[in-house]
């Protein structure tokens, strides 16, 4: 991705990965949805809702509604503290 996203490419980018959620959730039956799907014991359903509310509070970062809960390095972009 490049480094010099502004603020309506992030947000288009987060209406594609919303859209991409709703095109491929339907495909799967409720049994499906609520079956654990990892060995911690989340369900298909638990990590669509946390995508999703993931999704929403990104999109609220970049309109500026929320601060982020992770000071970012202003120079770079990227979380302080992580190596890439």
């Amino acid at each position: 991705m490049p480094a010099n996203l502004n603020r309506e490419d992030l947000l288009a980018a987060l209406e594609r990965e919303r859209a991409a959620m709703l095109e491929l959730l339907p495909r799967f039956g409720d049994e499906q949805l609520r079956t654990a799907a990892r060995a911690d014991g989340w369900t298909a359903h638990d990590i669509a809702t946390h995508l999703a509310d993931s999704n929403y509070g990104l999109a609220l970062m970049v309109l500026g509604e929320i601060p982020p809960a992770i000071r970012v390095d202003e120079q770079t972009g990227w979380i302080k503290g992580i190596e890439i």
